[in-house]
């Protein structure tokens, strides 16, 4: 029997070295778990905060191409709530290829609807487009009221004798009307139709204006200081000699009852004026040429204005009408001012030779009025012409008359 005796681990020495190996590789394998662990949180970090990000980005572009359309549709919208007859000039947004589909389309059809209203208040008096917009019934269907209405028939006289060619001859028309069409609207009147080279204006209609018979006159002498203006302008171009006697202002006003509303059929209308006040002031457009003056009105206007100077021309009578109509020249605006017998006896010389007013009938002074003694006077325009009147004639209601000047009157009407 044989006995051996070894050291303590001599036989589990290999199992040791297999335990410890076995250890090292789990610290290796758990350390590799920790990268990439820790590798995969890096990543899920940057495509969260990067998914984040491209939402953000592709929800502001899509708010903004939501809010931007909408935004201007409202502005167009409240614009259009907010309307009393002047729209500004749209311009159609174009297409996007990131803008939502129909809100763009909505915002587009929008404009063009708003851009067809501007346009069509060109065409028609602004007044009937606002009722319309508004949803009045009576706006849309003919009808006729009974109002008192200054009527105004203004154009150009001579224009067809100067030697102009086409596009000149537009560009004076259209400078022309442009120019009236500014003072008209300063007046509070409405252009009822234009035609060719000329304005039918209405004051009263259809938007009331009060003392409309007055600011129709202060309208037409407006409208003859911006010929003046028109007229020197061409000179200047070249295009109209200063000694022609051509593009003179022909400015007829009346005042009387009309029919005004909404002519026509349910097919075609039109807002306009009936009756014989239409036909009235037409003839007296066209007398300015007989009569040589530039703006000419009715007794009725005369007789219906404050502060004016006017110049009794004659007595009409239009065919189919009974009564007669006394007509007259609208001179100037009237400003009372004070002035001695020596200046008053200088303006009555000045204003008999300046040929532009006869006698006047009320009374005048006297050429032998003592120097100290005061009268009232009347400054016309910017104190071109002054017509003296006597303090001892009290004004009679209405505008001072004046005799026809360098023409042979009979008692009887004047036939149209």
């Amino acid at each position: 029997l044989i006995v051996t005796a070894v050291s303590d681990g001599t036989f589990n020495a290999h199992a040791l070295a297999a335990q410890q190996g076995a250890f090292a590789m789990l610290e290796s394998i758990d350390s590799i778990a920790q990268t990439s662990m820790n590798q995969a949180r890096i990543a899920a970090a940057v495509i969260f905060f990067t998914v984040g990000f491209v939402a953000l980005l592709i929800g502001a572009l899509l708010a903004w191409g939501i809010s931007e359309p909408v935004s201007r549709l409202s502005t167009d919208i409240q614009q259009m709530d907010e309307y009393n007859g002047i729209l500004p000039e749209f311009i159609i947004p174009a297409s996007r290829g990131f803008a939502i589909k129909d809100v763009a389309e909505a915002q587009r059809a929008f404009r063009k609807l708003l851009s067809g209203i501007r346009a069509f208040s060109i065409f028609i008096p602004e007044e009937v487009v606002t009722r319309i917009i508004y949803g009045d019934p009576r706006s849309v269907r003919p009808h006729v009221d009974t109002r008192n209405v200054t009527i105004m028939f203004t154009g150009i006289r001579g224009i067809m004798q100067m030697s102009l060619n086409e596009e000149q001859m537009l560009s004076v028309i259209t400078r022309f009307h442009k120019m009236m069409t500014s003072i008209v609207e300063q007046y509070e009147g409405t252009v009822g139709e234009i035609l060719d080279e000329g304005l039918l204006v209405y004051f009263n209609a259809p938007r009331m204006v009060s003392n409309h018979a007055t600011k129709a006159c202060e309208a037409g002498l407006a409208q003859r200081q911006a010929m003046n203006t028109l007229r020197q302008e061409l000179v200047d171009d070249g295009w109209l000699d200063p000694s022609d006697g051509f593009l003179r202002l022909g400015v007829g006003i009346h005042s009387g009852s009309v029919l005004v509303g909404c002519i026509g059929s349910a097919m075609k209308m039109k807002f306009g004026c009936i009756g014989d006040a239409m036909n009235l002031t037409s003839r007296l457009q066209g007398l300015c040429k007989f009569y040589d003056v530039d703006v000419m009105c009715s007794e009725e206007t005369c007789l219906a204005t404050s502060a004016l100077v006017c110049r009794k021309l004659d007595l009409l009578q239009v065919k189919g009408r009974q009564e007669t109509t006394a007509v007259y020249e609208i001179i100037g605006q009237d400003t009372v001012v004070t002035m001695t017998g020596t200046e008053a006896t200088q303006a009555t010389q000045a204003t008999s030779a300046s040929g532009m007013a006869g006698p006047m009938t009320t009374g005048s002074s006297s050429p032998n009025s003592e120097p100290d003694q005061e009268v009232q006077a009347q400054t016309i325009g910017n104190g071109a012409l002054t017509l003296p009147i006597p303090k001892s004639n009290a004004r009679k209601k209405g505008p001072p008359q004046f005799l026809p000047p360098e023409e042979e009157r009979s008692d009887a009407p004047l036939l149209l």
